[in-house]
């Protein structure tokens, strides 16, 4: 398409959709927007939700935003849902619960599987390794109906590796309809923030530069 441009489609599966991603590269800086599209290609209705991996080296942590705290005179109700598979042991100690932010992971040594869905009001994940830090943002629409009990991102990881997922809303395509799904990337040196006040220090500039999708 053009230098700083490039569109991917993946033939008709055999599920009958077929799928597209465009990458863009931003003229300067390190930003970058991913739009995924999924088009119903069957001859009757699927229902179904955009799910975006993004696979990272291993040895690293994702850094998950939790929702702004609040005592209890001020909020009597639930501000997030969480998700945890059969195989989630929330114990697991690749998975850091603080008041800020969920520290999830990577451990080599570590083969089994783990996995966290979360409702992501915040629109944002990060992973920190060797001295990077990678963000990706993404839309939370209220009202809308995610899968997974409500996760619009998600985290896996099985020895080596880690995956930053994102996930779209629930929605019926008719035949000949399409979903899209955008995220934001963006990429900045620096070490791994180990405190909250380091992490949101170090996080704010990033997402700041990378914008909402």
């Amino acid at each position: 398409e053009t230098p700083n441009r490039l569109t991917l489609v993946q033939p008709v599966d055999a599920a009958g959709l077929l799928k597209q991603m465009t990458v863009a590269l931003d003229d300067e800086g390190s930003g970058v927007t991913v739009l995924h599209r999924i088009t119903n290609k069957r001859p009757r209705p699927v229902e179904l939700a955009p799910w975006a991996l993004s696979v990272m080296r291993g040895g690293g942590v994702a850094i998950i935003p939790q929702e702004p705290q609040a005592d209890h005179d001020a909020s009597h109700l639930p501000v997030r849902s969480l998700a945890l598979w059969s195989y989630t042991d929330p114990a697991d100690p690749r998975i850091g619960w603080g008041p800020r932010f969920i520290r999830f992971r990577s451990d080599p040594a570590r083969k089994a599987s783990t996995k966290i869905g979360v409702g992501n009001k915040q629109g944002w994940a990060a992973y920190a390794v060797d001295g990077l830090l990678f963000v990706k943002r993404f839309p939370y629409k209220d009202g809308a109906t995610y899968p997974d009990y409500g996760s619009n991102c998600e985290f896996y990881t099985a020895g080596a590796f880690l995956e930053v997922e994102s996930l779209g809303p629930l929605v019926t395509l008719a035949p000949g309809e399409a979903v899209e799904h955008v995220e934001r990337w963006g990429l900045l040196a620096g070490p791994e923030p180990r405190t909250d006040d380091d992490t949101a220090a170090a996080l704010a500039p990033l997402l700041e530069s990378v914008g909402a999708p």
